[in-house]
């Protein structure tokens, strides 16, 4: 399988971390926990990644990093944009949308903006990976699985 996104305790509750594997990518970055819980962020990227994998939503968002807006200005996530039978996914941060960024997929998806954006020059600066869509399907079965013999 080439696509997971998982949190990993650390022991501190105020911080854990995301690792996210796409294909050959793999990072690991903080997971900031004051005002999202480990679980809530869990809880949101299986509910976008299942509306992308039954096709309820043509794109989606995981968020990363959403803090109290006296803390931080923005939200940090994937945007997952399926195309026939790949998803496509770019790392973004956004300071105007966080309040619709955030929710379930199907009142997200509107304002996801576009995974293709500005001049060709611009275009070809902006970091993308691809999967298909049965990765990340495998991934949410393979989910639901273990959840259910918990």
């Amino acid at each position: 399988m080439t696509f997971s996104i998982r949190s990993i305790d650390t022991g501190n509750t105020l911080q854990g971390k995301c690792e996210t594997i796409i294909g050959d990518h793999k990072e690991v970055v903080p997971l900031i926990t004051t005002l999202w819980a480990r679980d809530a962020y869990e809880s949101q990227w299986m509910e976008a990644l299942q509306a992308l994998a039954d096709e309820s939503v043509d794109c989606c968002v995981l968020i990363t990093d959403v803090q109290h807006p006296e803390d931080s200005t923005g939200v940090t996530y994937w945007a997952m944009y399926r195309e026939g039978p790949d998803i496509y996914l770019q790392e973004q941060f956004s300071r105007d949308r966080t309040a619709l960024l955030i929710g379930p997929a199907s009142a997200v998806s509107p304002h996801i903006p576009a995974r293709i954006q500005g001049t060709p020059e611009e275009q070809s600066q902006v970091s993308e990976w691809m999967v298909p869509i049965d990765d990340v399907r495998q991934f949410v079965k393979n989910a639901i699985t273990c959840a259910d013999s918990e």
